[in-house]
């Protein structure tokens, strides 16, 4: 899904996040290389999830400046 995204000039500027519990560099190191933007591990429960998501909308909202429309 991450290359398709990436290869798709319709698609590939969305941002991608991966959640996983996944603590491996070598799983890191490929999803940073089929694009992905952030990658977050170790949730412990639901309010740290919870609060990673809230923190993570945050960033990509409205911190984050992206571009807007079709500009190929």
């Amino acid at each position: 899904m991450l290359r398709e995204i990436g290869g798709n000039n319709d698609l590939k500027r969305i941002p991608v996040g991966i959640v996983t519990t996944s603590n491996a560099d070598e799983d890191m190191l490929t999803t940073y290389k089929d694009y992905t933007n952030c990658y977050i591990t170790k949730l412990t429960g639901f309010d740290q999830f919870a609060n990673v998501v809230r923190t993570t909308e945050n960033f990509w909202i409205s911190i984050v400046k992206l571009p807007s429309g079709d500009k190929r």
